[in-house]
């Protein structure tokens, strides 16, 4: 999904691939639904909402299997977006 070296992201839509610079994306939300069973609360519908630029498709939404992988994948678009940063300065 990420070339960091390169500094590009691989986009699949509708089963074609574009690559973008990583400035195509602009922000990112985790979002899911959690329902109680009892003691424990469990997360459903996990999915990660990118914005970018693309007039046509503001939001990708990257459907991912637990909300463990979910923070996992937040947090490297949060070290890429933070290299990317700081390499910008």
């Amino acid at each position: 999904m990420f070339d960091i070296d390169r500094r590009k992201v691989a986009i699949s839509r509708r089963g074609a691939c574009q690559l973008e610079s990583f400035e195509y994306l602009q922000e990112w939300q985790l979002s899911w639904i959690e329902k109680r069973l009892g003691k424990h609360i469990l997360a459903f519908d996990v999915k990660l909402m990118i914005y970018n630029i693309d007039i046509r498709q503001p939001v990708v939404i990257v459907r991912v299997p637990t909300l463990q992988y979910g923070k996992a994948l937040e947090s490297k678009l949060a070290m890429l977006m933070f290299s990317q940063s700081k390499q910008q300065k």
